[in-house]
């Protein structure tokens, strides 16, 4: 309510850009960032802000899957440990991702599996470090598999070309585990909140590709899709 002498008046003003679970001040001076949110979340452009605040609830050593819409110094990101996907292979009891810790650049739009190391409802993210906010869903590639970004609420259904060879991301709930967990074949009804990552087998692997190395080792993983294991570890 703005009062100027004897008149008074009520205006009403919007003093953010909203990108779904992204909001942006209009001055870029601060970009709040809803990870709990399951709203369609959508940067199109880059945009520089000042700051960033971001809320999502974790739980001390139960990983989990996350997806940062920009780049960051990974020694400015204190609250827990960032792990990205680093191929499949083989081991005494059944199929296994690995994973390698990220001690140096977080990279935007790039999925990663999480560790929080205390129960906290933010990230902690450098004040007055500019960083440029933008979404585009992406993916890391190993062999026939792919660890994907999301930034929509994802839901797959009877009769989904993904059904069979999707997998969610089941967190460890044994504190001492650290970083273990399982990836898990998702049926049909199963949803995936905005800013997580999914692992998928993808048949459509370009014909003649060179085979990378350590792939020769996961060669079990890329037959049929029936004979997909029901749970990676």
């Amino acid at each position: 309510t703005l009062k100027v002498a004897e008149n008074e008046a009520t205006v009403e003003a919007e003093f953010v850009e909203d990108y779904g679970a992204i909001q942006i001040t209009l001055d870029h001076s601060l970009a709040i960032i809803d990870g709990n949110s399951k709203v369609a979340t959508n940067v199109p452009q880059a945009i520089e802000v000042n700051s960033v605040e971001m809320t999502r609830n974790f739980k001390r050593h139960s990983s989990t899957t996350i997806t940062l819409p920009f780049t960051v110094d990974a020694a400015y990101v204190a609250g827990g440990i960032f792990c990205k996907f680093a191929g499949l292979s083989n081991s005494g009891s059944g199929a296994v991702v690995k994973l390698m810790f990220v001690s140096t650049v977080l990279q935007a739009n790039v999925p990663y599996v999480y560790v929080p190391l205390r129960e906290k409802r933010s990230i902690d993210l450098p004040a007055g470090e500019t960083v440029s906010i933008k979404t585009e869903e992406s993916y890391v590639e190993f062999g026939n598999w792919q660890f994907r970004s999301a930034y929509s609420l994802r839901k797959w259904v009877e009769g989904d070309g993904e059904q069979g060879r999707v997998y969610g991301f089941i967190p460890s709930n044994q504190e001492s585990d650290g970083v273990s967990g399982k990836f898990q074949k998702l049926k049909s009804g199963s949803t995936l909140s905005p800013m997580r990552a999914y692992l998928i087998y993808n048949e459509a692997v370009m014909a003649g590709r060179p085979v990378m190395k350590g792939e020769a080792a996961a060669s079990a993983l890329r037959s049929n899709i029936s004979d997909l294991p029901d749970e990676i570890g």
